[in-house]
């Protein structure tokens, strides 16, 4: 399970599909975290009793999901810089609230590419990839966002 407290991601094991949506139902499976006003209840710092734990394998996975379910309101919301999907996407991304600002002007700004990538079902899956290179080419973003150890 991936937690988000306090604009931090988190690790965790529960249940029995990732961020803890065991319906398969892969729309309610972002609810959690596009829509939930608290984003996390829990954290733990190990993934003791989980099976085949890849954290990163997950999350790469997850934002690959989100972006697929949600590309045309993550396009919509990333051409005025502004909307709670693209919050959300951003904490998706590791990074913190503190620099949500920040985040929206990259997305803003790469919204050409963005188009680009997110209109082409055969590219669609780089994009959480493409996503990652312009948070590591930011300043700010590359310091502020947890990214190292996760792709």
């Amino acid at each position: 399970m991936l937690c988000l407290s306090a604009g931090n991601l988190h690790a965790a094991c529960a249940g029995e599909g990732f961020m803890g949506a065991s319906s398969g139902d892969p729309v309610m499976s972002m609810v959690d975290i596009t829509f939930s006003p608290l984003y996390s209840s829990s954290t733990t710092s190990g993934t003791s009793g989980c099976q085949n734990w890849d954290f990163a394998l997950h999350l790469q996975k997850e934002r690959e999901k989100f972006v697929r379910i949600r590309h045309q309101q993550l396009l919509e919301q990333s051409s005025a810089g502004d909307g709670p999907l693209l919050e959300a996407w951003s904490m998706l991304m590791a990074c913190p609230r503190e620099v949500q600002p920040r985040f929206n002007d990259l997305m803003r700004n790469h919204f050409p590419e963005s188009e680009e990538v997110l209109n082409s079902p055969e590219r669609m899956s780089t994009y959480p990839n493409r996503v990652l290179g312009w948070i590591r080419q930011d300043p700010v973003l590359s310091h502020a966002c947890q990214n190292d150890d996760l792709s």
